[in-house]
């Protein structure tokens, strides 16, 4: 491929990953692998056990990870893909588990499912219009918001309600939220399986889908 000029024809490319996982919890294993979309058929591996690791989070809370790598062999005008599998218990182990943890804290010092969370709040609180159209406003941690501009445009005669504010105030840009929009939803595209996992994958439709109720100016 284009995107390694290092590598040269014929020669092979490791290929890493892992797998987190509570402690105590059955063992994950492999169930598929695959490759820019394409399913990789290898053979089981025998005498090959998964390799664990234990760490202990800030929050105190403890992890197991099992790890396994699989390798790419770039040939001349193309490359072939030759996973390295390990095994639990005659099972080859899986890129693919169970249900992922609802939060980052065993990987990272932040928690992305919580940043998520108060992201979508924070365009919660910039709604125009009446809040509770889609049923999902968060009434309990923004008290102090209320419908708003449920009129806007009836006076020529169209529905301008929905939308969102500009930096705190009661105008409603389109170019400011057509920029940040447009960045939502390309997260939300290139990112949707970590959004699913955080359980913040409708709510940041809904965020979305906010923007294009009806905007002025």
């Amino acid at each position: 491929y284009d995107w390694n000029a290092q590598i040269a024809a014929g020669s092979s490319l490791e290929l890493g990953w892992q797998v987190n996982f509570p402690e105590g919890s059955p063992l994950p294993s492999v169930v598929s692998i695959s490759l820019n979309g394409k399913e990789c058929t290898v053979p089981i591996s025998t005498g090959t056990t998964p390799t664990t690791t234990t760490t202990t989070t800030t929050a105190s809370t403890t992890t197991t990870t099992t790890a396994a790598t699989s390798t790419t062999t770039t040939q001349q005008g193309g490359s072939t893909t030759s996973p390295v599998s390990t095994t639990t218990g005659g099972t080859t182990a899986s890129t693919t588990t169970g249900s992922p943890s609802n939060t980052c804290d065993d990987v990272t010092d932040y928690d992305y499912a919580e940043v998520l969370d108060l992201s979508n709040l924070f365009y919660q609180a910039q709604r125009s219009g009446n809040l509770d159209v889609y049923g999902d406003f968060n009434h309990e941690k923004i008290p102090y918001r209320g419908n708003s501009a449920e009129n806007d445009g009836s006076d020529n005669g169209v529905d301008l309600s929905g939308g969102y504010y500009d930096a705190g105030d009661y105008v409603k840009f389109n170019f400011p939220m057509a920029a940040a929009t447009s960045l939502l939803a390309w997260g939300a595209l290139d990112f949707e399986v970590g959004y699913k996992a955080a359980s913040e994958w409708e709510a940041t439709l809904n965020t979305i889908k906010w923007a294009d109720r009806k905007s002025v100016v």
